[in-house]
């Protein structure tokens, strides 16, 4: 049986396909042809991926992920971090992958995460009306400290700034 080369790399909230950088190189130079695709329009401009972003369901990350992975040769491994974990089971549910690796998962429905600093990082979001069909884009002072808290400031502009 074949080594399987392929690996699909599934960022997280408030990212996208280039968030993978060196650690996509890294696999590259490992031999693996690797597959770093962004949700559906976080590839967009800041302001035109909110205007649209809040239209997209979970379901429509994973069937896009889907289409993408059945195109591919043979069945890939999957990566996800946060939210791309849950992205990923989903994905495996329907269609075939190599195996799954889940880097800090995002919360299940069935696991309390209702802790301070969860509320301190996106409780502003559940505040807004209609907050379940809007973009939730960061708030800098909390992406700063609760995402980015152990990165160099000019790191931290510079990803907040996509």
């Amino acid at each position: 049986m074949a080594l399987n080369r392929e690996i699909v790399l599934i960022h997280g909230t408030w990212c996208d396909g280039n968030v993978w950088g060196e650690f996509a190189s890294g696999l590259h130079q490992m031999g693996y042809k690797v597959h770093t695709p962004s949700f559906r329009y976080h590839d967009l401009p800041y302001q035109d991926c909110l205007a649209k972003v809040g239209t997209v369901t979970l379901q429509n990350y994973r069937d896009d992920l889907v289409d993408l992975i059945e195109s591919l040769d043979q069945p890939p491994l999957v990566l996800g971090h946060s939210l791309g974990c849950l992205v990923a089971q989903m994905v495996a549910e329907k269609t075939e992958v190599a195996g799954m690796i889940l880097m800090g998962p995002a919360p299940t429905a069935d696991i309390f995460a209702f802790y301070p600093t969860m509320l301190a990082c996106f409780g502003k979001h559940f505040l807004r009306w209609g907050f379940w069909k809007k973009a939730m884009p960061p708030y800098k002072k909390e992406f700063f400290k609760y995402c980015m808290n152990e990165q160099e400031e000019s790191l931290k502009e510079e990803v907040f700034a996509t």
